[in-house]
């Protein structure tokens, strides 16, 4: 799968087998900045848009399309108050959690940091509120050592997030 021009296109042998459009499938948005594939061929969509809704909040989140389904279920990691909307990176690990990195961009409201969509659909999030980062931007680069850790990076340092 990947973004094409107006939605989310699948393509099989060298030809288009499935769009998603937002005018016709459940798709929150027609552009898609992130795409991770577990191992039972789920996608997970992550968006970072700019536009600001109605009540202060960058609009973007985190989509699954589960391909036996055909079905979209949606996460907006603001919900949790402590994470920026604006999806950078996405990394389905190994023990079947989604690891995301977002950016505020400096929109009012919003926090750069780190999060886990966990399998049961909480949220645990590192970010400066809740934790002592010094550098709370963080690169778009998320990365899974298969032993239960991910490694992040930012402008300073490279992380080690082990999971208890």
């Amino acid at each position: 799968m990947y973004q094409g021009k107006g939605g989310l296109n699948k393509v099989s042998n060298c030809a288009i087998e499935q769009v998603y459009k937002t005018s016709a499938s459940e798709l929150l948005y027609n552009a898609v900045d992130n795409i991770e594939l577990t191992e039972n061929d789920d996608v997970w969509l992550g968006y970072s848009i700019f536009y600001i809704d109605k009540v202060g909040y960058p609009d973007g989140g985190i989509q699954k399309l589960s391909q036996s389904t055909g079905k979209f279920s949606s996460w907006f990691p603001y919900e949790t108050e402590q994470i920026s909307n604006r999806i950078l990176s996405m990394k389905y690990s190994s023990d079947g959690n989604l690891w995301f990195s977002s950016s505020s961009d400096d929109v009012p409201n919003s926090i750069h940091g780190l999060g886990v969509l966990n399998k049961d659909g909480s949220f645990d999030i590192l970010s400066a509120i809740n934790y002592d980062i010094a550098e709370n931007i963080f690169i778009p680069w998320v990365t899974d050592d298969k032993n239960g850790s991910i490694y992040i990076a930012n402008e300073n340092m490279i992380l080690k997030v082990t999971r208890k």
